[in-house]
C-alpha cells in the first residue's frame, strides 16, 4: 500500500544510520530499544519517512546522543559539531579535574601528554601516570555515581576512560625510549608490563 504525503511527515534523521552503526546495533535491536518495528527504523534511515517526534527523541536517547546530532543534515555539520563539543569537553574536564583531583592529565591529548613528559624524569612520567590514574578513577566514579550525566558528556567521559591504557602505554614507550639509564628504562617497562 503506497504512502500518502501525511505519512512521510515527520522529524528526518539523516544521521541516525550513521550513529546506529557507531554504538553496533542492527536495525531490530535499535527498533526494539525505541520500541518500534525495525521497517520503521528502514524507512527512517533511507528517508522514506520521517520520524514521530516522540520516537526521534527516544532514538536520540537510546544512542546516546542530542537530537540534533541525528538530524543535521551533512557529515560535515557533524563534524564541526564533534570538534567544538569535544574542546569544549576537554576545557571543562580540566576544570573539573583540576578542582576535584589537583590535577588534570585526562584532559590532554595524546600529543599534549607526550610533550608535558619529554623534560621530566622518569620519575616524573611515573608520577604523571599515577596522577593520571587517579583522575581516571575520579572520572569512573562519577559516571557511575551521577545518572543525570548530559549524555555528550558520558560519551566522553567514557572514551578518555577507554582511550587511557593506550595512551599511556605509548607515553610510557616514548619515555623510555629517550631514558639513558637503566634503572630508569627498568621502572618505565615495569610500568608498561602492569598496564597490558
Amino acid at each position: 500500500m503506497p504512502q500518502t504525503p501525511q505519512s512521510r511527515v515527520g522529524v528526518k534523521l539523516p544521521n541516525l544510520k550513521h550513529w546506529r552503526v557507531r554504538r553496533g546495533l542492527s536495525q531490530t535491536e535499535l527498533a526494539q530499544m525505541a520500541g518500534v518495528a525495525q521497517p520503521y527504523i528502514a524507512r527512517v534511515e533511507t528517508g522514506q519517512q520521517g520520524c514521530n517526534p516522540s520516537v526521534a527523541h527516544k532514538l536520540a536517547e537510546v544512542l546516546h546522543v542530542d537530537l540534533h546530532v541525528l538530524t543535521m543534515g551533512s557529515e560535515g555539520a557533524t563534524a564541526v559539531s564533534r570538534i567544538a563539543s569535544r574542546y569544549l569537553h576537554r576545557a571543562y574536564l580540566k576544570y573539573i579535574l583540576t578542582k576535584e583531583a589537583g590535577t588534570s592529565y585526562s584532559a590532554l591529548s595524546e600529543v599534549q601528554l607526550k610533550r608535558h613528559c619529554e623534560g621530566l624524569s622518569w620519575e616524573g612520567v611515573l608520577e604523571v601516570i599515577s596522577f593520571n590514574k587517579r583522575e581516571l578513577a575520579f572520572l569512573q566514579g562519577e559516571l557511575e555515581e551521577r545518572r543525570d550525566l548530559p549524555s555528550q558528556v558520558r560519551l566522553f567521559f567514557e572514551e578518555v576512560l577507554r582511550e587511557a591504557p593506550d595512551k599511556h602505554i605509548r607515553v610510557l614507550g616514548a619515555a623510555r625510549g629517550r631514558e639513558p639509564s637503566r634503572k630508569g628504562k627498568e621502572e618505565l617497562v615495569r610500568a608498561l608490563r602492569e598496564l597490558l
